[in-house]
């Protein structure tokens, strides 16, 4: 059975509602929308198609996402794929302009999703232990594309991030972003995430302990390792959350550790996560053997 299909999406999910009709006013607070970009300036690629003003893109969610047993998986920020620069796109903006939030779902779907390389190794990666995208809730920090002008096409990727992180955290990390990420967060009964790269994985646990309370972020293997969050410190997307733990130390591990996460959250309820770190999918070592499967399967915890 393939992994990603139409049907298994929710493109009415209430949130996603919410993200697509008032992140044009939270993208006029952060970036507003101009005609004038010029070469080398970095931001939003939804607020650089004028005349068009686009929303930010809902997350691509599985009708079963809020149950236990589903994954969160986390990226950093989406790549361009707008077009407009000159050069053939999947969504032109005229296409993304459209009237709902269902109707973005599903030229998203057909025209990024199904075509981009990155969809289809999330897929791989998750099928490991969820049979469909049915039972995964998919989406960015920052949720729109982040890129730098450029002559040719927009630049993406987390080399664009490192270059302007105070912006970036912007994005991430205002009142109305974290609002909508915690609630993505805390909307599902899931307990194990998987976080694309190292940047969406100082900015998960940057967000769990923004909205946590007694919170403890731990490494599975050695608790000795432990997450601690520097909140004024706007150049973290471009650190580790821990020096002991980057990508290449999972690697060598004998067994793959993840974070656990554990606090009370503002209702006074104890919740546990399972954030498994791999390689973004993009990446350099995105295609790092089985080691993405293994992380995710010794993460995987329906049960918690």
């Amino acid at each position: 059975m393939e992994f990603w299909s139409l049907e298994h999406l929710d493109l009415e999910e209430s949130l996603n509602i919410e993200i697509w009709y008032w992140s044009t006013i939270e993208q006029e607070q952060i970036q507003p929308y101009r005609s004038d970009w010029q070469l080398g300036e970095i931001g939003a690629q939804q607020a650089m198609r004028f005349p068009y003003r686009l929303p930010w893109v809902p997350d691509p969610l599985g009708y079963d996402w809020s149950k236990h047993d589903a994954v969160l998986v986390v990226g950093s920020a989406y790549g361009p794929f707008i077009g407009g620069d000159g050069r053939s796109h999947e969504i032109a903006p005229q296409e993304y302009a459209c009237e709902s939030c269902k109707e973005f779902g599903k030229i998203f779907f057909t025209q990024v999703i199904r075509r981009r390389p990155y969809y289809a190794r999330v897929g791989e990666i998750v099928s490991a232990v969820v049979d469909s995208c049915r039972s995964m809730a998919l989406f960015d920090l920052c949720r729109v594309a982040f890129v730098r002008r450029a002559p040719r096409r927009d630049e993406g990727g987390d080399k664009v991030t490192k270059c302007a992180p105070e912006l970036f955290t912007m994005y991430v990390e205002s009142a109305t972003s974290n609002d909508w990420l915690w609630r993505r967060v805390l909307g599902s009964e899931a307990s194990t995430i998987l976080v694309l790269g190292t940047v969406a994985e100082h900015g998960i646990l940057r967000l769990f302990t923004r909205n946590l309370r007694d919170m403890l972020i731990s490494d599975s293997v050695d608790p000795t390792i432990l997450f601690k969050c520097n909140s004024a410190d706007y150049k973290w997307p471009a650190q580790y959350a821990n020096a002991r733990r980057k990508l290449k130390h999972r690697m060598e591990a004998s067994s793959p550790p993840f974070w656990q996460v554990e606090g009370r959250t503002a209702l006074g309820i104890q919740r546990t996560w399972h954030v498994a770190v791999v390689p973004h999918p993009t990446g350099a070592r995105g295609s790092y053997g089985p080691y993405p499967i293994e992380a995710l399967r010794a993460a995987y915890s329906p049960s918690l």
